[in-house]
């Protein structure tokens, strides 16, 4: 700035000298200032904070502001990204200052979020189904997945199981798991016990049973016994289920019974007679096979002297004495039947009647 001399030759003034002046002049210097951008910090996927700037040495001048750019390194992954100051010392701009510039930092964090497993059923004996999550708390940015996988507690009986989400990464979020829920269900089926018949006197049947509705799983065995009515005596008794369900050992299966029938039907004896009975072999008989003696006998065949045939047998406790075979001898044979024999609960009026016709 140029500096002039005025008034120095103004009348009254200086009167002893005659002034002549020149110029001088005054430079204004620039100020000297540095600034830095500011620490800025910003959660991963969110937009960037405006960058600002602060002046660390020396001031700007009343309202002043300075012109220049702040820019940071590109990137969205956390870390930190380095903000530089540029164009403030640009010709014809900020020209009251030289402003020196120095760097920030832009810090980026990562994402929080909870990953919660999504609760999974399955039949006992199926296979697994896909394990996935859900995010219950914050989000993914964009199309971003999460690394590793989900696991569950070993286990394949009925029964609830834990999923974790523990292994679950992403350098981008820091993730907070939750456990998840797997339950196992029984699986339905359906046993129907079998029908079984037997004759009055004898050993019952083995009882069983056959699956009617679903299938076992592997080489399960189901645990329990069927059971039938008491009882002995003609007539029709139920087999029960019962005995397969709501037992621990077959926790694995939601079983449905349906019961059956264990049927005894009449002994169609006709051998049989009171002690020292006499029964002749009528000319056409028809009998079962067998009959089973139950207490001593003594069995004597006399036969006709006309019949060409005769003979005597001994028979032991419990031996088989076989009727039909008796029959085949020539019609007018007498069998004397010595001892006690348990006698069968039908055929009483036919079996007396032959042997009242044919007692000698």
């Amino acid at each position: 700035r140029v500096i002039s001399a005025s008034g120095f030759n103004a009348e009254g003034i200086n009167t002893n000298y005659t002034v002549a002046t020149s110029t001088g002049l005054l430079t204004i210097t620039a100020r000297p200032v540095t600034i830095t951008p500011d620490a800025k910090t910003k959660v991963y996927g969110n937009a960037d904070p405006l960058l600002t700037y602060s002046v660390t040495t020396g001031n700007l001048i009343g309202a002043d502001t300075l012109t220049g750019t702040l820019s940071r390194v590109a990137g969205e992954n956390v870390g930190g990204r380095v903000i530089s100051a540029s164009g403030f010392n640009a010709e014809g701009i900020n020209t009251n200052y030289t402003v020196a510039t120095s760097t920030g930092l832009l810090t980026i964090t990562a994402r929080p979020v909870t990953i919660t497993p999504d609760a999974k059923t399955k039949v006992y004996g199926n296979a697994d189904p896909l394990l996935t999550y859900s995010v219950t708390t914050g989000n993914l940015i964009g199309e971003d997945t999460l690394t590793g996988t989900l696991s569950r507690v070993a286990g394949a009986n009925v029964g609830n199981y834990t999923i974790n989400a523990v292994s679950l990464a992403n350098p981008n979020y820091t993730i907070t798991p939750v456990n998840g829920a797997f339950t196992i269900t029984p699986k339905a089926i359906t046993i129907t016990a079998d029908e079984k018949t037997k004759v009055y006197g004898e050993v019952d049947p083995e009882l069983t049973y056959r699956i009617t509705s679903g299938a076992l799983a592997g080489d399960d065995l189901l645990s329990g016994s069927l059971t039938r009515a008491a009882g002995g005596n003609v007539g029709s008794y139920k087999i029960s289920t019962i005995g397969f369900q709501g037992l621990e050992l077959n926790s694995n299966y939601k079983i449905t019974g349906e019961d059956s029938l264990l049927t005894i039907s009449e002994l169609p004896a006709t051998a049989s007679a009171a002690l020292n009975g006499v029964y002749v072999v009528p000319p056409v008989v028809s009998r079962p096979a067998s009959a089973q003696l139950n207490l001593g006998l003594q069995l004597v065949d006399v036969a006709p002297s006309s019949s060409g045939q005769s003979g005597a047998n001994t028979l032991s406790t419990g031996v088989s004495f076989d009727p039909v075979a008796a029959a085949k001898r020539a019609p007018g044979t007498v069998l004397v039947l010595t001892g006690g024999i348990k006698r069968a609960p039908e055929d009483k009026g036919d079996f007396n009647d032959k042997k009242e016709a044919s007692r000698r």
